[in-house]
């Protein structure tokens, strides 16, 4: 009888002992907010101003660049606006250290495919002056979570926006031969079409080949010889391009040509080397329709001294 109590006592030890290994401790969480901003909008009504851009698309990764939270999407960002801006939160581990992307874009935009692990690809097909590819792009520093806190995140282009622009003089002699010039299309080639968004580098080199699409209603206003006067030119041509943060220089061709693409004018010569950077503007501005060929390309900060505003994403 005693042995048997003994059993049954070591096997009740066995069995809480085997209870007890079976109910680990979950991790703690705890709540990391982030704070949405996007960078401060030119002084145009329509090319870049950015109100397009209202799907946001954001992921979460360790610091190896291992996905910890898959892509969720925000179908308008109005649902985030709080009283303290465009605010969105998640539930992290306590002293894991992580690296959040985000990407906002046009929801009717069907250029851009984002993968599950927040990786872009850029489709080019499609037409030029396509105001709808404009979208925003960002990916925190790598933080460690120790307790609640709230993260600052300012999305920026990750496109180098090229434009061409013609003197109205030139605009005007076209039209008295004429030549009404009222579409533009543009080739660009070795154009990067992916971004790994943990990185932020974009790679791939592919040909550009927008087609011939309505000219921008607006004026191209670029201060071409740095004097601090900013000339006004007729827009002619507007592109976005997958860049890199650093320079790089690509052969570039547009056509200008009438309402459903009669009377072309080619525009290619000293095409050759064109300078583009991430989140920058290149303006080629010059007399390409009539007479001489005679241009300037200036590259420029897209927003330097062109805030409207920064109260958030729209």
């Amino acid at each position: 009888m005693k042995k048997l109590q003994l059993l049954l006592l070591a096997m009740c030890a066995f069995m809480c002992a085997c209870t007890n290994e079976q109910e680990p401790v979950a991790p703690e969480t705890v709540e990391v907010s982030f704070n949405l901003d996007v960078e401060n909008q030119p002084l145009t009504r329509a090319i870049s101003d950015g109100t397009g851009a209202t799907q946001l698309m954001y992921g979460v990764f360790n610091e190896a660049g291992e996905l910890v939270i898959s892509k969720n999407v925000v179908e308008n960002v109005t649902a985030l606006l709080t009283p303290e801006g465009y605010k969105m939160s998640v539930s992290l581990t306590k002293g894991q250290s992580y690296k959040a992307v985000f990407w906002a874009q046009n929801p009717d935009c069907e250029a851009y495919t984002v993968s599950d692990d927040m990786q872009l690809t850029v489709n080019y097909e499609g037409i030029n002056n396509d105001e709808a590819r404009d979208a925003f792009y960002a990916a925190t520093e790598i933080f460690k979570v120790e307790d609640s806190r709230t993260v600052g995140v300012v999305l920026k282009r990750p496109f180098a926006q090229v434009n061409v622009g013609a003197f109205p003089f030139d605009f005007e002699h076209a039209a008295e031969q004429g030549v009404d010039i009222a579409t533009s299309s543009a080739n660009i080639q070795n154009v990067p079409n992916q971004l790994n968004m943990f990185t932020g580098e974009a790679t791939g080199e592919v040909e550009v080949s927008y087609s011939l699409n309505t000219i921008p209603e607006e004026e191209l206003v670029v201060d071409v010889d740095n004097n601090g006067v900013r000339e006004s030119y007729v827009y002619l041509s507007m592109s976005y391009l997958l860049a890199s943060p650093t320079s790089s220089t690509h052969a570039m061709s547009f056509v200008f040509a009438e309402a459903g693409g009669s009377n072309p004018i080619d525009f290619n010569t000293g095409l050759e080397s064109v300078p583009v950077c991430r989140n920058w503007r290149t303006n080629i501005v010059g007399q390409f329709l009539t007479g001489n060929v005679s241009f300037n390309v200036k590259i420029d900060p897209i927003y330097e001294g062109e805030t409207i505003n920064s109260a958030g994403l729209y």
